[in-house]
């Protein structure tokens, strides 16, 4: 038995170089949209889940004047959108086992859903993930 949990198969990392990138067997399919947005598609059967990335010119370079713009717009999508409450789009997302996340970068903004591919899952998670994108509430403060 091993103590330290590695599994038997592995005897060395001996000639591993870490400074070779590993070679990935993955055919990445890019094409435009007829609105010119750039897209890149990556098919793998190995695991059933989506990952969808959407990502905006909408980073903190782009505040101007405005410090913090960007990062307040993209943090304030998910308080409600399409009538839904914050805490019911959480809720929906959540029982469906999609999970959504936001970042800000100095030169984009990006926003991801990832749920598993079952289209009994998949559309309604997308349906929540698009609303929160192009309906998004903006309470007032």
């Amino acid at each position: 038995m091993n103590d330290l949990n590695v599994p038997s198969r592995l005897l060395s990392a001996q000639g591993l170089d870490l400074d070779e990138p590993l070679q990935i067997a993955t055919q990445v399919q890019s094409w435009k949209t007829q609105a010119n947005t750039r897209v890149r598609f990556v098919e793998s059967h190995g695991l059933p889940m989506v990952d969808l990335v959407l990502r905006f010119r909408a980073g903190s370079v782009q505040d101007g004047p405005q410090s913090g713009l960007a990062a307040l717009t993209l943090y304030n999508l998910d308080k409600g959108s399409a009538g839904l409450s914050a805490d019911e789009h959480a809720l929906r997302l959540e029982r469906l086992g999609a999970v959504v996340d936001k970042r800000v970068r100095l030169d984009y903004a990006q926003l991801s859903l990832r749920s598993l591919s079952s289209p009994d899952l998949l559309v309604p998670a997308m349906a929540l993930f698009t609303d929160l994108a192009a309906r998004p509430d903006f309470p007032a403060l």
